[in-house]
């Protein structure tokens, strides 16, 4: 679950508190909080500090997992050495991560959507993976395999004729 927050004027440090456990200072204007179990409220405290006072803002969220991978097929372009990964959002998602042969390559916010892999073999498989990610876990996965592009051959050729052929 991500939380984000506002400036107070006066404000000299904020502290937030999940379902009465400890609490943490937040040094960014977000903080997320993870390893939460999905479909259940939680109770959420943000203390604001400064000029000798402070004040206590609560409040309560449920907090739901991805239902679905990411919609729409996955879809690839390949050239020789690298293949660009691209996918719809899916319903509830706050992230994408990019899986390459089962590891993570990278972690996108929700706006992220196509990912390139480059500096691979070619003519080679890959499996491509993409779960969508929110405060309550990962989605199921949109998965695929595709081949990087074959080497092009060049040939060059060149005829020298014998010394038969030039009348000598």
């Amino acid at each position: 679950m991500r939380l984000s927050r506002g400036e107070v004027t006066g404000a000299t440090r904020y502290d937030v508190r999940l379902d009465g456990g400890a609490s943490t200072t937040l040094t960014a204007t977000a903080y997320t909080f993870s390893g939460l179990s999905a479909n259940r409220g939680c109770r959420l405290e943000v203390r604001v500090q400064g000029l000798g006072r402070f004040r206590l803002k609560r409040g309560s969220r449920t907090h739901s997992a991805v239902q679905a991978a990411p919609s729409g097929h996955l879809r690839v372009a390949a050239t020789i050495t690298s293949l660009r990964l691209s996918w719809s959002g899916a319903s509830g998602a706050t992230g994408y991560q990019v899986q390459l042969n089962g590891s993570t390559k990278q972690t996108y916010d929700g706006t992220g959507r196509s990912h390139t892999f480059s500096g691979h073999n070619a003519d080679s498989e890959y499996t491509l993976v993409v779960p969508a990610t929110n405060c309550g876990g990962a989605s199921a996965w949109a998965t695929t395999k595709r081949k990087t592009k074959p080497t092009s051959l060049s040939l060059t050729t060149s005829v020298t004729p014998s010394s038969s052929e030039t009348g000598e």
